[in-house]
């Protein structure tokens, strides 16, 4: 055990990090660190306790007993310090200071003008927008507004308002199509899919129903890139019809998958809700979302009048 010393609880972080990514450059992408950073923190942290907290297994970083006793008390200490903080956050009633966005890279990508139209109606609101694929944990404010696209209804422990349904198909570059014959089976094409880390379990198991001998051109994790894959004839892929059917590039090889469909919410955390510059960024975004219907072909199926409150998924 250690000697004494106070212990250095920023480490705790890295050992949260590493147990819920399991590998050394996961958890670096987690923190912002090289994967490098991580391991001397951990291995240097270990040491000074005098515990090992992980086994180094083929298949990534496993707890150990003792790691699993410390994570477990770090996750509480997280949980508290991030409530705290959010009540804090909840009594700020300024429009101005830092708003965290989260939303998908060819949302922001293919949107830049709902973002201009942000900055200019709330010049004293910095934003900062972040594009991934994976879903961000608002609990653990990773971002303060979600745009997040869910089938059936959000998670519970946020609250928000729904903008939108949108329903998928499969699509491919005209310029791709055109060097195929005539009514090509669907597996003679290549194909675009996510990469498998990201769990898209509905794709996959669609490909392995309906396209089974299909090859696959790549392995993507950012949609804005899958997009213009998909435009430049890389290979098919499924994407959103609102999307898809108003490209000129593209052409629907496929009808509307049955049970695909997902709704567009935008989401924040309970204890944020009332926060001034939070709530005004979520009715800017909403109201400017709706004004877009038409551009999305009736995607938004809300009726802007009267605009629903924000209530819980």
């Amino acid at each position: 055990m250690n000697d004494g010393q106070p212990m250095d609880w920023d480490n705790l972080r890295f050992v949260l990090g590493l147990a819920r990514a399991g590998t050394l450059s996961l958890a670096a992408d987690g923190l912002g660190v090289t994967h490098t950073t991580v391991s001397r923190r951990i291995k240097a942290f270990e040491t000074s306790l005098g515990v090992r907290l992980f086994d180094r297994r083929p298949e990534g970083w496993v707890l150990t007993a003792a790691g699993e006793e410390l994570a477990a008390a770090a996750e509480a200490m997280e949980v508290e310090v991030h409530r705290l903080d959010r009540k804090l956050l909840g009594a700020d009633n300024r429009l101005s200071g830092t708003v965290r966005i989260a939303t998908l890279d060819s949302f922001a990508g293919s949107n830049p003008e709902l973002f201009v139209a942000l900055r200019d109606a709330y010049p004293r609101i910095d934003l900062e927008v972040t594009v991934a694929t994976r879903f961000v944990d608002l609990t653990r404010r990773e971002a303060d507004i979600a745009i997040r696209w869910t089938t059936g209804s959000p998670p519970p422990h946020l609250v928000g308002r729904k903008v939108g349904a949108f329903e998928y198909a499969v699509y491919g570059a005209k310029s791709l199509v055109e060097q195929m014959p005539p009514g090509a089976p669907l597996d003679t094409y290549p194909w675009l899919t996510w990469d498998p880390r990201l769990g898209a379990r509905q794709t996959a198991e669609w490909m392995r129903t309906h396209v089974p001998k299909a090859r696959i051109a790549m392995y993507l994790d950012s949609a804005a890139v899958m997009m213009g894959a998909l435009r430049g004839g890389v290979g098919i892929a499924h994407q959103v019809c609102q999307q898809g059917d108003v490209d000129d590039r593209l052409v629907r090889l496929r009808g509307v998958e049955p049970g695909w469909g997902v709704d567009g919410w935008l989401l924040t955390h309970p204890d944020l809700r009332h926060v001034a510059r939070i709530r005004a960024v979520i009715d800017f975004l909403y109201a400017r979302l709706v004004e877009m219907r038409p551009r999305f072909s009736g995607a938004l199926g809300v009726d802007p009048d009267p605009m629903p409150p924000l209530t819980a998924g």
